[in-house]
């Protein structure tokens, strides 16, 4: 992704690190770039650069897991009927898919429930508990979503039912009464990896009950974990590895026919096309439609089938886009309101609960501040919210939650609820702890440097490096690189409207670098002088050009040199 530049960013730079003897890493910029990752030793270096799954921790470490394979065993012998409870985002939709498609290897038919995100929100509800137990479920099971569900599991055992809980949201001081809770955010458990997603969540308890086997759904696991923006390192950088790997050779139907609608047929997938191109799709059903759209898709084995399903997303993810610009054009109407405030509180009766996460991102992304955004609905507000590094969301919400009608997620992001009568008090309260414990420096907009470098290790052989660090995304962040105090020789535009800036810097030595800039509103342009002097940073990769591959810097900031 090109990113558009601000004239005010902060350029963050660690300091320099002689790296220890027993990294074993001789190239100066690798062990930088493990170093600034938590790498230290050889070993770690080896499974980081090339991870393998046998490394994967024992699934009977996670609590739970053994008592959660047992009763489905048992279940599955004896023919009960088996209801996964999911989520409707990409997260729980594959989560759903994996250990139905899990159950089916070892014989149960299992059903699958998918909530509808604006009747019955976010999680466990009382109602569908009720209906499941009147058509006779026995064991549910519940992905993505749980952790907190205590009067709903608690009505799920006096209705008969056995419940178990695949999840890996925040867990909270009391939990609730299931036959198993696996998540792995439960404390004082052994397994190593806390952040996996609710796919590779359950992806585990698939390798507890059929081995090996399980890997045969490593491209749902890469859909839902990069989709779910949890930290591409450990346990997870391995899933998506061969994730990819198996989605790049994926047999899945409607994967296939989702990759050929969003025009990818001939594209090498990476982490990018799930997190912005199939990821959205999927997730639009839950959004404005309803999540079986996508959960169809995923277990269709009938190709038409599958392309209608995969046209009706995409269109669907239009309208989403369409949707999200205009709820976002209006919030950003009422600026005034948090001009001078930590956090952005915002609600209208008309926006969509939908899509208000989205628009909760690009509220962060504009103002560099913790942002929530409401659906009023008749007696309640829901609403997502969204924060910025440093800032745990949930955390915040913990200090007010005797004003909330329910509340759950992670560090980056939450869903909320909150009945309309407390919903004054609640924003008051909310303000008033973020301007107590918000600190300062993470409002301001900031690039993370990795390392300055000489124009002259700009080449080849620094993208090499770069590529073994791969694959990228939260947690493990595109290496940015800088450059100071180099001359602006040449500037050259291209596309509709100059939207691209092709710029040539020289350093003292006469050595030079092309960095490509994206320039949608013409901000960049106007700050460009032939002959000034800059500091730039940049992310390197491989660009694709009829055919030919070619080595890539691309903008990511750009001030003038002191």
């Amino acid at each position: 992704m090109i990113i558009a530049t601000k004239s005010q960013t902060r350029w963050i730079v660690p300091e320099i690190n002689e790296p220890p003897q027993e990294l074993g890493v001789e190239d100066f910029v690798l062990a930088q770039l493990l170093l600034q990752r938590g790498i230290l030793t050889r070993t770690e270096a080896e499974k980081f650069l090339d991870p393998n799954l046998a490394d994967l921790a024992d699934p009977l470490l996670l609590d739970g897991m053994a008592e959660a394979t047992k009763r489905i065993k048992r279940a599955v012998a004896v023919g009960e009927k088996i209801t996964i409870y999911g989520d409707y985002d990409v997260d729980g939709v594959t989560s759903a898919t994996l250990l139905r498609q899990c159950l089916a290897e070892l014989g149960a038919e299992a059903e699958v429930y998918l909530p509808e995100r604006t009747t019955e929100g976010y999680g466990i509800n009382k109602e569908a508990v009720e209906r499941l137990a009147a058509q006779g479920t026995s064991l549910m099971i519940s992905v993505d979503t749980g952790t907190t569900a205590v009067a709903e599991i608690a009505l799920a055992k006096a209705l008969g039912m056995d419940v178990i809980v695949v999840d890996h949201h925040h867990v909270p001081s009391t939990l609730p009464d299931a036959l198993a809770v696996i998540n792995p955010h439960r404390p004082g458990q052994a397994y190593p990896c806390s952040d996996l997603a609710a796919v590779g969540v359950t992806y585990r308890l698939a390798c507890a009950l059929v081995g090996d086997k399980a890997n045969q759904w490593l491209d749902l696991v890469a859909l839902g974990t990069v989709a779910d923006v949890v930290p591409l390192v450990g346990e997870n950088r391995t899933l998506t590895v061969f994730g990819l790997m198996a989605l790049n050779q994926t047999a899945n139907i409607g994967i296939r026919a989702l990759v050929d609608v969003a025009g990818l047929a001939d594209k090498k997938l990476e982490v990018y096309h799930i997190g912005f191109q199939l990821g959205p799709r999927l997730n639009a059903a839950g959004r404005i439609d309803h999540a079986s759209v996508a959960y169809q898709l995923l277990n269709t084995a009938d190709v038409a089938k599958a392309h209608a399903l995969a046209k009706e997303l995409n269109a669907l993810n239009a309208r989403r886009q369409e949707m999200t610009d205009n709820i976002l054009k209006s919030a950003c109407t009422l600026e005034r309101q948090w001009a001078n405030e930590k956090m952005i509180i915002v609600e209208n009766e008309g926006w969509s609960v939908g899509v208000v996460g989205i628009v909760a991102g690009r509220l962060v992304e504009k103002y560099s501040k913790p942002a929530i955004v409401f659906e009023q609905q008749d007696d309640v507000l829901k609403g997502s919210a969204r924060s910025v590094d440093g800032v745990h969301i949930v955390e915040l919400l913990d200090e007010v939650a005797e004003w909330l009608v329910g509340y759950g997620g992670h560090a980056k992001a939450a869903g909320i609820t909150v009945a309309k009568t407390n919903y004054d008090k609640f924003k008051r309260a909310l303000l008033q702890v973020a301007h107590d414990k918000i600190d300062e420096n993470c409002l301001s907009p900031s690039v993370n440097v990795a390392l300055t470098l000489d124009v002259g290790l700009v080449t080849d052989r620094l993208l090499a490096t770069v590529e073994q660090m791969a694959p990228f995304g939260f947690g493990n962040p595109t290496p940015v690189f800088g450059v100071e105090g180099v001359t602006l020789e040449k500037i050259d535009t291209f596309g509709f409207g100059s939207t691209l800036i092709k710029m040539m810097f020289k350093d003292t030595q006469g050595k030079a670098t092309d960095v490509i800039g994206f320039d949608k509103d013409g901000e960049l342009l106007l700050r460009l002088t032939r002959g000034q002097k800059y500091n730039v940073a940049f992310t390197m990769s491989i660009n694709e050009f009829k055919g030919k591959r070619f080595r890539q810097q691309k903008l990511v900031d750009l001030q003038t040199a002191v």
